[in-house]
């Protein structure tokens, strides 16, 4: 078993067909049928069952597959810790960050990044959680920002305390005074969808409190088209507090003050649990924690 063999494993099992996987690797189909039959016969297991086409991991095929990129993730952090000893503070971070850093703490990270170590190159890629924890686990990203709620999975850093509110355009009829939980079954929402941990903490807080679940009129996949969709409707949303930040009326947006609606989260950075983490990675996690202490100063 070697490192080719294992990546033609790898694209073999992600593009589920011979063709595809030959094409993207630039070897030719025999070449990937006697990779597969080296490593079944050594592993004295089927990797594959063969659908047309298509093929299919068998059991011990998907559990190999998930080995093999551990290895490769592995045999990578290597030579990155080896190139940090010998080649200094240089290299390329894939960082994925939720909307409320990008918008709040990423210009200032960036603005230092770049003046102070301008042989790191970042590649940025803004979501909703899920999206970039499974991004992580599959190697795309490098390291997360965002809420470190159900991150037993991953090593975590917490950076910063958050509220998460019921919100609606700065002149909303619940903007006036003191709304009640029973109003909010007159309106509509702005949600992000099921699958955000944001949403689901809130439809069962609905129901815990004897409430109809939120009527959802629009989901949306990026935060940042909220504010701008609350301020121009009578929609509600449920918005971190960083997010909206001390310019909530610039953006034509309200909290209503609904305490029995206020979730309290942590932010923080995520990395792949015992993973290496280069000196590129290590400067940008200082940089981030820099930049949020040296905030409440700057106001």
């Amino acid at each position: 078993m070697n490192e080719r063999d294992l990546i033609y494993l790898v694209v073999i099992a992600e593009t589920d067909s011979l063709r595809l996987a030959s094409d993207r690797l630039l070897v030719t189909q025999p070449a990937l049928t006697k990779c597969i039959e080296r490593l079944e016969q050594e592993l004295g297991a089927k990797l594959f069952h063969r659908e047309g086409r298509a093929l299919d991991l068998t059991p011990e095929g998907t559990l190999m597959v998930q080995r093999a990129r551990d290895i490769l993730r592995n045999m990578e952090e290597a030579r990155q810790e080896l190139r940090d000893r010998t080649s200094g503070i240089v290299g390329h971070l894939r960082i994925g960050a939720a909307a409320t850093f990008m918008d709040r703490i990423m210009p200032d990270v960036l603005e230092r990044m770049s003046s102070e170590h301008p042989g790191i190159t970042l590649e940025l890629s803004i979501g909703m959680n899920d999206v970039l924890r499974s991004a992580m686990d599959s190697n795309a990203l490098d390291m997360v920002l965002g809420p470190t709620s159900g991150s037993e999975a991953y090593d975590v850093q917490n950076l910063i305390d958050d509220t998460v509110v019921v919100v609606a355009s700065a002149d909303h009829e619940l903007s006036g005074g003191h709304a009640m939980l029973e109003d909010l079954n007159r309106y509509s929402w702005v949600l992000p969808n099921r699958s955000v941990a944001l949403r689901d903490w809130l439809e069962k807080r609905f129901a815990e409190l004897g409430l109809p679940p939120p009527r959802v009129r629009i989901e949306v996949n990026s935060l940042a088209l909220m504010p701008p969709l609350i301020a121009r409707t009578s929609l509600l949303t449920f918005m971190s507090t960083k997010m909206a930040g001390g310019d909530i009326r610039e953006k034509g947006l309200k909290q209503i003050s609904l305490p029995d609606l206020e979730l309290q989260r942590t932010f923080g950075l995520l990395t792949r649990r015992n993973s290496y983490i280069p000196s590129a990675g290590r400067l940008f996690m200082a940089t981030v924690r820099d930049v949020i202490r040296q905030r409440p100063a700057r106001g």
